[in-house]
């Protein structure tokens, strides 16, 4: 049932392109909002307690509504619940679909419509070369497919569920001038551990779909330099990773090539391993599930 609902929900996210509008999040800030003006004066809340007191509300929702979906008729109502939760905690946006508004936009000189599209593809408007679009893809992939996917595998809906909670609690706070540092920092340690496994997992799938070589060795070095910073190390091992197997090498070793000098292709060429990648990752769940190793 793993597979067919992550089959069914990727496909559903192809087709239906006005999908994103249903994955705004806003009642997350709201939620949010209203925690921390009951809460967030309390001295638990700076720290791991806060994080704890934001999403457990959250997962146990999740928990009792697919315990009751589990004993009506014969699951068939969880297993549409578990492509309807995968469906919310993609994204929130297709990142095929931005990467292609962003190159289209950038081939036809269009100034405003490439800041409009940074800023739905990066998160920030600011002027950006191809090299950065490329590791922005790459970097993006975790965040919107992979990390959702990764979860839903281990823990199903309760999984995607927690992950997506994470990275929007994580916006929340960064977007937030009164948020004390303990819980910023218990926020980052969540979302640390989250992107851990996920990001090493499709770093390898890029290595394998890539240039191997070259990506094991760029995300060597990449993973050295960050050895005391778990936390803020994933994505830069997954770029790392992908910028190597695309032998577009970040510049950590004096690299000539210099940003500019990067095409165009380079953003469709980060697109396609994100793609490449996704495909092994299927491959390998099916064949989990054959084994039984998977539901």
């Amino acid at each position: 049932m793993t597979l067919l609902s992550i089959l069914i929900a990727l496909l559903v996210e192809r087709l239906v392109e006005s999908l994103h509008g249903w994955r705004e999040h806003s009642w997350f800030l709201r939620y949010y909002q209203w925690m921390f003006q009951h809460a967030g004066n309390k001295g638990f809340w700076s720290g791991p307690g806060g994080v704890i007191v934001v999403l457990v509300p959250i997962v146990l929702a999740v928990i009792i509504v697919f315990g009751i979906l589990d004993m009506i008729l014969f699951g068939f109502l969880s297993f549409l619940g578990a492509i309807a939760v995968l469906l919310l905690c993609l994204g929130p946006r297709d990142l095929d679909a931005d990467t292609d508004n962003l190159i289209r936009a950038i081939e036809e000189d269009d100034e405003t419509t490439v800041r409009e599209c940074t800023e739905k593809l990066l998160g920030s408007n600011a002027e950006v070369d191809n090299r950065m679009i490329a590791e922005g893809v790459l970097a993006q992939s975790l965040e919107r497919i992979f990390g959702v996917i990764f979860w839903f595998i281990i823990l199903g809906p309760v999984g995607a569920v927690l992950f997506r909670a994470g990275s929007l609690l994580s916006a929340t706070v960064a977007r937030s001038e009164e948020e004390r540092e303990g819980f910023a920092k218990a926020v980052a340690r969540l979302n640390g551990i989250l992107n851990w496994l996920p990001a090493r997992l499709t770093a390898l799938g890029f290595a394998v779909m890539g240039n191997f070589e070259d990506a094991l060795h760029n995300w060597q070095i990449r993973s050295a330099e960050l050895e005391s910073d778990w936390i803020d190390s994933s994505k830069e091992a997954l770029v790392a990773s992908g910028m190597g197997a695309l032998r577009l090498v970040s510049p950590v070793e004096g690299d000539d090539v210099q940003a500019s000098e990067l095409p165009i292709s380079a953003v469709r060429a980060a697109m396609g391993l994100v793609w490449r990648t996704l495909v092994v990752w299927i491959v390998i769940i099916a064949l989990l599930t054959l084994a039984g190793l998977a539901g």
